[in-house]
């Protein structure tokens, strides 16, 4: 498979969920980097902010949660492509975070391969 040029960074606190989305976006050719922290997905963007196109992120972890790694991303970037995903549906914070665009969109925990694959596709424009 050719290389896409996009690389994605996966923020998720579980990480059978991270190998899952990994294996599907580097199998459509996508290079991945992982944390399992929102301390550790903000330092990871600091130190690679040219390189990533587009984050994965868990609305619901510990230390900081979705929303607290958002509003530092945006901080760095404004103009940064955020996908939000979570096993709990909190209406409130998904639409607060979607309103705006500070976020590009949400995929339900679990994860379906083809929504994960239109999805990410989708916010990048391809």
């Amino acid at each position: 498979m050719k290389k896409i040029s996009e690389n994605i960074l996966i923020v998720d606190d579980d990480w059978l969920m991270i190998m899952v989305a990994q294996t599907v976006l580097e199998s459509m050719g996508y290079q991945v980097l992982t944390a399992l922290t929102g301390r550790e997905a903000i330092d990871l963007y600091k130190k690679h902010q040219e390189s990533i196109h587009l984050v994965i992120l868990d609305l619901v972890m510990p230390e900081l949660d979705g929303r607290q790694v958002v509003e530092q991303l945006r901080l760095l970037n404004p103009e940064i492509k955020i996908l939000l995903c979570s096993a709990i549906l909190q209406e409130t914070a998904v639409s607060d975070l979607l309103e705006g665009n500070k976020c590009a969109g949400f995929i339900p925990k679990p994860w379906r391969l083809s929504e994960i694959e239109k999805s990410v596709r989708t916010t990048l424009g391809q």
